[in-house]
């Protein structure tokens, strides 16, 4: 199975947040764990479906978080 290639272009911008009140600095890192735990979670399940030589699709990336988070 070839691997899906496109041609794409991205902008990234870091916003530092400064001086925020406690309970915005906790929801902030908080909402951080849960992005990466959601992108370990996806990670792991490409690998597992890559090691059953499937090539996971957004739907089936999408029902693996669905209504769980």
């Amino acid at each position: 199975m070839a691997y899906k290639t496109a041609a794409t272009t991205a902008t990234v911008q870091l916003v530092a947040l400064r001086q925020l009140d406690p309970a915005t600095r906790a929801l902030c890192d908080t909402l951080r764990r849960e992005a990466g735990r959601c992108w370990s979670d996806l990670v792991q399940a490409h690998v597992a479906a890559r090691e059953q030589g499937v090539w996971l699709a957004e739907a089936d990336l999408n029902a693996q978080t669905k209504g769980s988070r």
